[in-house]
C-alpha cells in the first residue's frame, strides 16, 4: 500500500495518473512505430523505420552470407595465413601466398593524433579485393535519462535491472515489430529503439547480430557498384569496439575471405609490452624473410600496440626497402611518416621527403655514426697499451674487431637500430 501511494504521488508529479500509465507506452509505441509521430514522452530524431527490424536472411544476401558461413576449421593455422595482433585484435593474415598479399593503412587524422590502423589485401595481380579499417571505441551509455517515459518510476527500475551487455545484444537482436502485452517489457522495447537510432551509423543498410561468436553486424549504403561494406561490433567492458570491412568485389573466393575474417577477428587487450615479444620474433626470422612483406607485419604489429614509437615505423620503412617488389607497402608508410614525423624515413634519395629540422637531425646521427666508425678502426699503438699477458692482448683486438665490425653493421644497416625498442 505505501509503495503504491508513492507510486501515485510521482506519477501525480509527472502529471500522470494510473490509468493513463497502463496506456501510455502502448499508445507512445503506435503514434511512434505508426505514424513515426512523437509525444511529449518520448520523441526520435529520425523515422524509426529502418530500424525496428534485425536484417532477416532474405532480406540481406551479404548477412545471411557472413551468418551462415562454415569455413574449415584450420584456415588460418595453414601455411599460407597466420594469426598477427594489429591494435588489440587477433586477425588471421595472408604470408607468403601464392594469391594474396598484405597491405598496411596507417590514415594520419594530424600531425599529433594517433593514426587509423587498418590493411587492404591484394591479389598477386595488384586487384584491392578488400579493406579493414579499426575505429575508435564508443563508449556504450545506457542512457535512462534522455526520454520522459524512462523517468516513470515503474519504467526506470525495470530498465535499470538491464545488464549492459543485455541491452547491447538486444539491440543488434531483437525485433521490434509488435509491441509486448507487458507494459514494462514495452518501454524497454521503445528504449531499444531509441538506442538503435544513437548507436547506429547514419548510412545503415541493415543490421544483425551473430549469435554464435556475440557480434554485431551493421551493413551500410555503398554508392559503388558490386561492393559491400558492414561494421562488426564487439562489447567489452563499457565500451564498442569496432572495425569495418569492405569488399570490392563481390566474386565468391573474395566473399569467403571477408566472410571468414568477420567470423575469426576476435579483439582482446593487450599491453604495449607485447610489442617487444613480436620484436624479438622478428629478429629472430631469417634475414631474407625480415625484408619481406611478412617481415613488415611483424613490425606492424608491434608498431601497432606503441603506436607512438616513430622507432618501429622507420625500421618498417627501412626493411622493406631493402626488399623486393615492396613498393605497395612502403606508399602508405611514407604519406604517414611524412604527415606526422615530416620524414619518409627513406634511405633511397628518390623517396626521402623531409623538412629542414628533420633533415638536421638525420645529418647530425650520420655524423655521430661516422666518428664512432672512425674510432672503432683506428689503428692501435702498442706501445700505449699495458698488457699483462698474451692472452690480455689477443682479447682486446677481439673485442675491437668487434667493435669495428658492429659499428659498420650499423652503418650500412639502420639508424639507432639498438635504440629501437626504447619506450617514448
Amino acid at each position: 500500500m505505501k509503495f503504491l501511494l508513492i507510486l501515485i504521488m510521482l506519477l501525480a508529479g509527472l502529471g500522470l495518473g494510473l490509468g493513463k500509465l497502463f496506456y501510455l507506452p502502448k499508445n507512445t509505441y503506435y503514434e511512434v512505430v505508426s505514424k513515426a509521430k512523437y509525444t511529449e514522452y518520448y520523441s526520435l530524431p529520425v523515422s524509426p523505420k529502418m530500424f525496428l527490424v534485425p536484417g532477416r536472411s532474405a532480406g540481406s544476401s551479404s548477412m545471411k552470407k557472413i551468418k551462415d558461413f562454415e569455413g574449415p576449421k584450420d584456415w588460418n593455422h595453414s601455411n599460407f595465413w597466420k594469426n598477427f595482433i594489429i591494435q588489440n585484435y587477433i586477425i588471421p593474415i595472408p604470408i607468403r601466398h601464392a594469391e594474396f598479399y598484405f597491405v598496411p593503412v596507417a590514415n594520419a587524422v594530424d600531425e599529433i593524433s594517433r593514426p587509423q590502423l587498418g590493411f587492404a589485401i591484394y591479389t598477386q595481380n595488384d586487384q584491392k579485393i578488400l579493406e579493414i579499417l579499426f575505429h575508435r571505441p564508443i563508449e556504450f551509455k545506457r542512457n535512462f535519462k534522455s526520454q520522459k517515459l524512462y523517468q516513470i518510476p515503474l519504467f526506470f527500475e525495470y530498465l535499470k535491472e538491464k545488464r549492459p551487455i543485455e541491452i547491447w545484444e538486444d539491440m543488434f537482436s531483437f525485433d521490434l515489430t509488435q509491441p509486448s502485452e507487458d507494459i514494462q517489457k514495452m518501454a524497454y522495447q521503445l528504449y531499444l529503439l531509441e538506442q538503435r537510432v544513437r548507436y547506429f551509423p547514419k548510412n545503415m543498410k541493415k543490421f544483425s547480430f551473430i549469435n554464435d561468436i556475440g557480434r554485431g553486424l551493421v551493413e551500410l549504403e555503398n554508392p559503388e557498384m558490386n561492393t559491400e561494406k558492414h561494421n562488426v561490433y564487439h562489447y567489452f567492458q563499457g565500451m564498442m569496439y569496432h572495425f569495418s570491412i569492405e569488399v570490392f568485389d563481390v566474386d565468391p573466393e573474395f566473399v569467403e575471405i571477408r566472410n571468414r575474417l568477420v567470423r575469426e577477428i576476435r579483439y582482446q587487450e593487450f599491453t604495449d609490452e607485447v610489442s617487444r615479444v613480436i620484436y624479438n620474433e622478428f629478429k629472430s626470422l631469417p634475414y631474407r624473410r625480415q625484408i619481406s612483406q611478412e617481415g613488415m607485419i611483424y613490425l606492424f604489429s608491434a608498431w601497432s600496440l606503441n603506436i607512438d614509437n616513430r622507432n618501429f615505423l622507420r625500421e618498417m620503412i627501412r626493411y622493406l626497402e631493402r626488399g623486393k617488389d615492396n613498393l605497395p607497402q612502403l606508399g602508405p608508410l611514407y604519406d604517414y611518416a611524412l604527415t606526422r614525423y615530416h620524414s619518409s624515413f627513406s634511405k633511397r634519395d628518390e623517396k626521402l621527403r623531409e623538412d629542414a629540422e628533420e633533415k638536421l637531425k638525420r645529418k647530425e646521427e650520420e655524423e655521430r655514426q661516422a666518428q664512432r666508425l672512425k674510432e672503432a678502426t683506428r689503428p692501435v699503438d702498442l706501445n700505449d697499451q699495458n698488457f699483462n699477458s698474451d692472452e690480455e692482448k689477443i682479447d682486446f683486438f677481439l673485442q675491437k674487431a668487434k667493435n669495428a665490425e658492429l659499428e659498420q653493421s650499423e652503418n650500412s644497416n639502420l639508424d639507432e637500430s639498438s635504440d629501437i625498442l626504447e619506450m617514448d
